[in-house]
């Protein structure tokens, strides 16, 4: 029966002994992207930021237009 606390005591300390082991940290893929998707992306934008820019500026040009009709119908040179 002298046994038994000695077993339970080693086996506590090899627990503890256990817990205080150094942690690995996860591995971390391997990268293989080439950066093919964010080229494309990249050009994407490009190309939809032009167009937006375009677009942009027509409709300012086709609202000062319109700035200078009203202007000029305000003051009567159009009637």
């Amino acid at each position: 029966m002298k046994a038994n606390p000695f077993i339970a005591l080693s086996f506590i300390l090899c627990l503890a002994f256990a817990d205080c082991k150094q942690h690995q940290d996860a591995r971390r893929p391997i990268s293989r992207a080439s950066g093919v998707f964010m080229k494309r992306s990249v050009e994407r934008n490009k190309k939809l930021n032009a167009s937006e820019e375009d677009l942009i500026k027509a409709l300012m040009k086709k609202i000062q237009s319109l700035a200078i009709f009203h202007h000029l119908k305000a003051i009567g040179i159009i009637t």
